[in-house]
């Protein structure tokens, strides 16, 4: 005997299955004439799997019908969930490009056109994988008559069902690939379905097995030509049904992607966030003593100091070392005026390289470029700031400047 639900095999034809609580059925064996076999064959398990739930007092379960109310069978639901899920993960994969075009934007002083285009892409297909749940979600309320067809092959670890269906005024064979994230089960050939959708099952579908009170969901295709007997398997090796088949690890599948997507999101939300996680500084985090690295410097040029720039020990290679970061105007100071912060700016930048490396920088081998406040409007803010950085045009240091002497 055998468990309707699970496959399991038991004596006993009465009582229920002892791993689901399901009714048992006896398999007798298959006619083996070879042209209606299979058919046959099936058709008696049927059979015999209606006299065992009758004999034992249990009705079969009933078929599901869209539009009639019923509960959404598990297996549509992590339909729908399968195909929220990728498109979360898409949306959290556009969203960690966007801040990694965010993050070389900070270095570069540019936001890089190749990561915008990056970033589009899981946007779309996002919009794209949201089509298919809202199609079934209609189909699944819209009341409609079934078509009757007749299980004719099942392969491909059940993840393919090649239906007979003769009778609804379409060529007979009718070919429908589950949904990925299905977990399906192999339907015996010979079995009575009924599915639903478009006229003539091409498209979105769902196939509803009265036998088993279960239904899948897939793409259906037509194909010309009529099925009968041994030429159903065309193509689609017939496998053993009443058993669970497919690769169980697409059950997961796409909850652990959206999971990865959101990691990756997250993180790189905080690293653009928390630049100093990545040891670069912005402008405000420079302090006295800080050695710089990297091409974004612009040392040289008339560049703007990018937003972000990378900050090492001083015994390691640098191109630059802050000798002076603070406010050097007073809070209550007005405005001066460009030209007065452009003059201003050089001569406190002038006394602190004195401070710091020991000789007048007049005396010095060194350059010194300073960032000073940007106009009123950070002016205005409270900025009182000024940054003086060192350095040797194209010439690297792995030493520090401070009372060198220099």
């Amino acid at each position: 005997m055998r468990c309707v639900e699970c496959g399991a095999e038991t004596a006993d034809p009465v009582a229920p299955c002892a791993r689901c609580g399901a009714p048992v059925t006896a398999q007798p064996p298959a006619i083996t004439d070879p042209a209606a076999g299979a058919v046959v064959g099936a058709e008696g398990r049927a059979a015999a799997t209606a006299t065992v739930a009758s004999a034992a007092g249990q009705a079969l379960p009933e078929p599901y019908v869209p539009g009639r109310g019923d509960k959404i069978p598990a297996r549509i639901r992590r339909v729908r969930r399968g195909y929220l899920w990728m498109a979360a993960g898409a949306v959290f994969g556009g969203w960690a490009l966007v801040q990694a075009g965010g993050y070389f934007d900070n270095l570069n002083g540019s936001f890089p056109r190749g990561w915008a285009f990056a970033a589009i892409a899981p946007c779309v297909l996002a919009a794209i994988l949201v089509v298919p749940p809202i199609r079934l979600s209609g189909l699944l309320r819209r009341p409609s008559d079934g078509s009757r067809a007749t299980v004719a092959a099942c392969g491909r670890g059940g993840r393919m069902l090649m239906l007979d269906a003769p009778c609804d005024g379409y060529p007979s064979r009718l070919k429908i690939r589950l949904a990925w994230w299905a977990e399906p089960e192999m339907l015996p050939p010979g079995q009575s379905v009924s599915f639903y959708g478009p006229p003539g099952g091409g498209g979105r579908v769902l196939v509803s097995s009265s036998a088993q009170g279960r239904a899948f969901t897939g793409i259906g295709r037509r194909q010309p030509g009529t099925l009968v007997g041994e030429q159903a398997v065309q193509g689609a090796p017939p496998e053993p049904g009443g058993q669970r088949a497919g690769w169980r690890c697409l059950r997961w599948g796409p909850p652990v992607l959206a999971s990865l997507g959101l990691v990756v999101a997250v993180a790189a939300t905080v690293i653009v966030a928390v630049p100093y996680l990545t040891g670069h500084r912005t402008v405000d985090q420079l302090r006295a003593g800080d050695c710089l690295t990297g091409s974004n410097l612009g040392l040289s040029t008339d560049s703007t100091w990018p937003d972000w720039v990378a900050a090492v020990p001083c015994t390691d290679q640098h191109l630059a070392e802050v000798f002076f970061a603070g406010n050097a105007w007073p809070q209550s100071a007005a405005y001066p005026g460009d030209k007065a912060i452009s003059d201003q700016g050089p001569a406190r930048c002038a006394t602190e390289f004195k401070r710091y490396a020991g000789i007048d920088w007049l005396d010095s081998k060194f350059f010194m470029i300073w960032i000073p406040p940007t106009g009123g409007d950070d002016w205005a803010s409270g900025d009182r700031s000024l940054v003086c950085v060192s350095y040797q045009p194209g010439v690297p240091m792995n030493y520090s400047i401070k009372r060198s002497n220099r």
